[in-house]
């Protein structure tokens, strides 16, 4: 029984940063937006997307890249509270589902971005009544640009 739940919790990760990937989030993540419809508690989603990610690999290869998804997955995972979920979407994409409103999670992930060895940028959504998870990403992508349009401005 040990075995297959551990089997089972591997077939959910993606292997290099340990975070839940694409599949796990649809299974997990499903649940979880069920049980904050019925409850009521407030769940925020997080799409991140790192800064010059390419930069990165650039200038200390692939082996680089690796350590900063892996770096900033950890310190996702120790920051936030149990409960709230860390996927790894794609690339250097990622997705936090936290156990809190827009405005505890943007303070979360501020603290965390200050603690941060590598620049990363958010965008947030809360999650409303009948909402879908795609919905969500979906809305928090959009915001994830908006951020990275006024970062980008900002540098102009």
């Amino acid at each position: 029984n040990y075995l297959r739940r551990r089997a089972e919790d591997q077939a959910r990760r993606d292997p290099l940063t340990g975070a839940l990937h694409r599949y796990g989030l649809a299974e997990v993540g499903t649940r979880v937006l069920s049980r904050a419809h019925r409850s009521g508690d407030p769940i925020t989603i997080a799409a991140i997307d790192f800064d010059d990610f390419k930069a990165i690999n650039d200038f200390g290869g692939h082996a680089a890249g690796d350590a900063a998804l892996c770096e900033s997955a950890s310190l996702w995972m120790q920051g936030l509270e149990p409960g709230d979920l860390v996927v790894r979407t794609g690339g250097d994409e990622f997705v936090l589902l936290i156990h809190a409103d827009e405005e505890c999670a943007a303070e979360r992930l501020a603290m965390l971005r200050a603690q941060a060895a590598y620049p990363w940028s958010w965008g947030l959504t809360r999650y409303r009544a009948g909402d879908e998870l795609d919905d969500l990403m979906q809305r928090a992508d959009a915001q994830l640009h908006l951020a990275k349009e006024r970062r980008s401005g900002s540098r102009a």
